[in-house]
């Protein structure tokens, strides 16, 4: 039983504060999270404009969210944390009752919105939780519209090589989580049918650029 003590305790502090944020600890944290570090870099590569739609799969406290709407018209959410859609809710208030935003509890391997729906999104330390990687790719690019931009963050497999090296206990926060290689991002956004147009490293974390081709054929 005392070997499998330290297993039970990471898969306990995972759930509540990176897999699904839930009860108080999930809401200090993500209350006032700082997204400083990946807003310069979503906001480069989405470039939005008040035309535009914005998602958001994987929203956590909607400070991201909360910034992109100084810049697009409308914009949707999907958390499956339902303490995080409270949380979000709250800190976006404002765009809800103007009918700018709506934010649901949902799965972000069948997202609610039909197709085409948004112009542009985002997603950030979600793809490492999910069972099927492949599929939320194609759920990307299906709610995407021809020509649309997406950020996917994620943190990556040469961080987790370089944390063990050095000791770090990645295990702790992100028990049965997975990283992925350059190259894994790679495969999964062009068996999408989606285009690479960016990889970035930002600390642990890696940042790809996507985009839909306008004519629905990757040049890949």
């Amino acid at each position: 039983m005392v070997t499998l003590l330290p297993d039970v305790f990471s898969r306990w502090v995972t759930d509540r504060l990176s897999r699904k944020p839930s009860g108080w600890m999930g809401r200090l944290v993500y209350k006032d999270r700082s997204v400083q570090n990946v807003t310069p870099l979503v906001l480069e590569w989405i470039r939005p404009a008040e035309r535009d739609s914005y998602c958001e799969i994987g929203q956590g406290g909607g400070l991201l969210l909360r910034e992109m709407l100084r810049y697009v018209g409308k914009a949707a959410a999907l958390d499956h944390s339902r303490d995080m859609v409270e949380l979000a809710s709250a800190n976006n208030r404002a765009a809800i009752e103007e009918g700018r935003l709506r934010i649901d509890q949902g799965d972000a391997l069948n997202l609610p919105w039909p197709d085409g729906s948004f112009t542009c999104g985002a997603s950030v330390a979600v793809l490492l939780f999910l069972s099927e990687p492949e599929r939320f790719m194609q759920e990307v690019a299906r709610v995407l519209a021809p020509g649309g931009r997406f950020v996917l963050i994620t943190p990556g497999r040469r961080s987790l090589d370089e944390g063990r090296k050095a000791g770090a206990a990645h295990g702790i926060f992100l028990h049965g989580s997975r990283f992925f290689s350059e190259e894994e991002i790679g495969g999964l956004v062009r068996g999408a049918g989606l285009e690479l147009t960016g990889i970035h490293w930002m600390r642990h974390l890696l940042a790809s650029g996507i985009g839909k081709p306008i004519n629905g054929i990757s040049r890949v």
